[in-house]
């Protein structure tokens, strides 16, 4: 999940909304001292954050399934058997689930979201058993560092989605960014 909870932090600060409620969560939550791990659980606005991130930018572009038995699906008959892929950034990108989806807003998973509609580790039993830890992992590197640092971007989240592809959601260099220490 490296790779999205960069993408993630990218698209966290380009938004000073976005960045400043995070800090206002981490000023309510941690209070006067440093984050700790017990801490990472009761961010919930950072939780939403990181599930927008891997909204925006899966860690994995396709999920594919073998089909165990026949199935219509609209007009289209699949026979079991057959291999069955989709789409990750599709189903996330699609406007008629998700208002202006080419935008990050984390806001939207303040309300209860289809569990297919969210799908970046895959979904129901044969879902990624590392989607709980990846999460957890997202919120305490992003509260470890914006607790610390300004973040500016060297590439903008636009540059970023021009690399959405392959099988993975990040085939670029990397994501450019300063970094300063924050002055409390």
């Amino acid at each position: 999940p490296a790779a999205g909870i960069a993408k993630t932090i990218a698209g966290a600060v380009s938004s000073t909304k976005v960045t400043q409620r995070i800090r206002e969560e981490l000023e309510s939550v941690v209070e006067k001292r440093n984050l700790v791990a017990a801490d990472v659980p009761k961010l919930k606005y950072l939780e939403n954050v990181v599930k927008e991130g891997f909204r925006r930018w899966a860690p994995a572009t396709i999920i594919s399934r073998r089909v165990k038995a026949d199935v219509d699906l609209d007009s289209v008959h699949v026979p079991a058997g057959s291999l069955v892929a989709v789409c990750v950034h599709a189903v996330h990108m699609d406007a008629r689930v998700w208002s202006s989806p080419e935008q990050f807003v984390p806001e939207r998973f303040e309300t209860e979201v289809h569990p297919y509609a969210w799908i970046p580790f895959g979904g129901g039993v044969r879902g990624c058993p590392g989607k709980r830890a990846s999460i957890l992992l997202g919120k305490a590197v992003i509260a470890a560092l914006l607790e610390k640092f300004d973040v500016s971007l060297g590439v903008s989240v636009e540059e970023m989605d021009q690399h959405v592809a392959k099988f993975t959601s990040w085939s670029g260099p990397g994501v450019p960014a300063m970094l300063r220490r924050r002055v409390c």
